[in-house]
């Protein structure tokens, strides 16, 4: 829990909006910025950023708060939605661990998908530009239009989606909604868990209809669903390696 927080923050159950509220009322108070101690009264940090101009440590110990945050929520798909929502830069940095993280689990991917996911990461340590992520989406589009199966087209789809969270940041579109962001956890979910069902690892495209019914389809939904709440421990584990807002 941070260290500049006067009273534990209750985090089970309750949105992150309300958690970094929480955070930054306990900020004001353990700083007691009053006017009767005869110091101007200051806003509480409140933005990731915010918390960040305070110092590294104060920085780490909210970052740790958020990824305790992320294991109190129902999955992984949810958990990234509103950290994207509460800072983009964040929520791009964990849905690329996401999707790294679906690439080692299922060895046989487009050898261009790590690359781009590099190319993300440098974007949010400020050492890539807008170019670069426009680029990265182009190069992820074509990786989703060369695969044939379900699996390979779910592993393209969440390096893809992480792509367009990050251009579209990059781009200042602020119409970019978040929920893609939560997409990206669902498509890794299914690559992973369609991987090690042989029957629908090697799926074509054109069979995926016929897999819309039946007791096969509600075991592999079932184990995707498993996959996504197992998935918060690698958003959660990503807060903490984040690597700040430059």
């Amino acid at each position: 829990m941070s260290s500049f927080v006067a009273a534990e923050v209750a985090i089970d159950g309750t949105t992150l909006g309300r958690v970094m509220q929480a955070l930054a009322i306990g900020h004001l108070e353990s700083e007691d910025i009053s006017e009767e101690h005869g110091r101007v009264a200051m806003v509480p940090p409140h933005s990731l950023r915010d918390f960040a101009d305070e110092g590294k440590v104060q920085l780490a110990d909210v970052l740790e708060t958020i990824s305790q945050w992320v294991m109190t929520q129902s999955d992984a798909e949810y958990a990234l939605d509103e950290l994207t929502g509460y800072d983009h830069k964040l929520g791009v940095w964990c849905a690329c661990q996401v999707a790294r993280h679906g690439l080692q689990a299922v060895p046989h991917h487009d050898h261009h998908l790590p690359v781009i996911i590099d190319v993300l990461e440098r974007w949010v340590t400020g050492q890539g530009t807008v170019e670069d992520c426009r680029r990265a989406v182009e190069m992820a589009d074509a990786c989703s239009r060369r695969v044939d199966s379900m699996t390979g087209l779910d592993l393209a789809n969440s390096v893809a989606y992480a792509a367009e969270a990050a251009a579209a940041r990059a781009n200042e579109a602020m119409h970019y909604t978040t929920a893609t962001a939560g997409s990206i956890a669902r498509v890794c979910a299914r690559s992973m868990v369609g991987s090690g069902f042989d029957k629908f690892a090697d799926v074509t495209l054109d069979d995926i209809d016929r897999l819309a019914s039946g007791k096969e389809s509600e075991r592999w939904t079932s184990a995707k669903n498993a996959e996504l709440v197992r998935l918060r421990e690698i958003v959660s584990a990503a807060c903490l390696s984040y690597p700040g807002n430059p």
